[in-house]
């Protein structure tokens, strides 16, 4: 008789047991799967989110000062530690409509760095920062409007949500040629 264990009908490679647990539970979290930060906010009420390796800081409340003759994507300045920084209009520049005047009560303002370029972008409200799979990423829809399709990187659900993911590099990028 052979003494090395033989395999039997009750034996299941990982795989298998897996699949089965998958198929009566629903979806197996793999805690080992890359994941990548976000920062979600709302403009005109939808919900965007940038990489959390894009925003250096949120601030919350700070006053912008208007700066006659600028464009019209950029609000103003803020003082930040002693530091003039612009701030940009991410309603106009995303969904080109403006997000409202500089002294709203509520808004938030995220510190962006891509394409060598340091800005604040002015956004209604964060929603939260979260780490989400990067598999829970898909391609944009083909339906957003031409002037969205080259910012956005990929879309995903957080709660019942719909996001849609920018990049700070191109949507800077971006900013930098209009203003050439």
């Amino acid at each position: 008789m052979d003494a090395t264990p033989s395999s039997t009908a009750s034996s299941h490679s990982l795989d298998e047991i897996l699949a089965h647990r998958r198929d009566r539970n629903g979806l197996v979290v793999d805690v080992n799967e890359p994941q990548i930060k976000v920062v979600i906010f709302t403009l005109n009420g939808q919900h965007f989110a940038f990489p959390g390796r894009q925003i250096h800081e949120i601030l919350n409340q700070q006053t912008i000062f208007f700066i006659p003759g600028c464009p019209a994507s950029l609000k103003g300045v803020i003082n930040l530690r002693s530091n003039i920084v612009s701030v940009l209009d991410l309603a106009l520049l995303v969904l080109n409509n403006s997000g409202g005047e500089s002294n709203q009560t509520s808004h938030s303002i995220l510190v962006a760095e891509g394409d060598n370029i340091s800005s604040g972008l002015w956004v209604e409200q964060v929603v939260d920062v979260v780490d989400i799979n990067q598999s829970a990423i898909h391609p944009p829809l083909a339906t957003l409007p031409e002037q969205l399709k080259l910012l956005v990187s990929g879309e995903f659900t957080c709660g019942k949500q719909s996001v849609v993911l920018l990049d700070a590099d191109t949507l800077l990028h971006h900013y930098r040629q209009q203003q050439a």
